[in-house]
């Protein structure tokens, strides 16, 4: 069982980050992306550089330079946009709670018959 400490200590994985800034994607195909949250990770450094050569090799990308680095940016803006969804799940405005009152005076109604 991993504990908190290990989860925090523990290595993010490996990218691949193209010389032009865009990340390596596998979704429905390899693809390089501009958007780190979308950049595949690896468990190991080895992983990601057989990946990226195959995906060279079958053409899916261009033969263009790219560095294997540890996954820190991917992780962050996958943490970023999370986070973000989470805050605006959570956010409430002074329309919706009237939104909220006028549907529950309608409840009320519809339940006492008037």
């Amino acid at each position: 069982m991993v504990n908190d400490e290990e989860k925090r200590l523990a290595h993010p994985g490996w990218a691949v980050k193209f010389e032009d800034g865009t990340w390596l994607c596998i979704a429905h195909g390899a693809g390089m992306v501009v958007d780190a949250f979308y950049a595949r990770t690896w468990a190991t450094e080895k992983e990601a550089e057989s990946e990226v050569l195959h995906c060279i090799k079958d053409q899916d990308i261009p033969n263009v330079p790219y560095k294997v680095i540890p996954a820190w940016e991917p992780l962050c803006e996958s943490l970023r946009v999370r986070i973000g969804g989470l805050i605006e799940a959570n956010k409430i405005e002074p329309g919706d709670i009237m939104e909220m009152t006028w549907q529950l005076e309608e409840v009320i109604r519809t339940l006492s018959g008037k």
